[in-house]
């Protein structure tokens, strides 16, 4: 397979961190940078070409309290602020 080459430029610190972690798996530098952009660019195909619902999942449900009917009265609460809203400018 043909490989172009790139070049990125890396903080001394996060280059010394890049080559323990590959020498700890008996890679070389490249081969793990680019397993580890292999992955990233992988997870952001699979955020822009997933549905909303499914890029939010794990957030659904972890937050407790508050006002549980929200999500149903949600039209009504937002007519009301309009409401208010317009009569507040009549009154100027």
């Amino acid at each position: 397979m043909a490989r172009d080459v790139m070049t990125i430029r890396l903080e001394r610190a996060f280059r010394s961190r890049l080559h323990a972690v590959a020498r700890q798996r008996r890679l070389t530098p490249s081969a793990a940078a680019r397993q580890a952009l292999e992955s990233w660019v992988e997870a952001e195909e699979q955020a822009a070409n997933g549905r909303p619902y499914e890029q939010v999942a794990d957030l659904v449900g972890a937050v407790r309290g508050g006002d549980p009917g929200r999500s149903t009265r949600g039209r009504a609460w937002i007519a009301g602020l309009l409401e208010k809203r317009r009569a507040a400018r009549r009154r100027r």
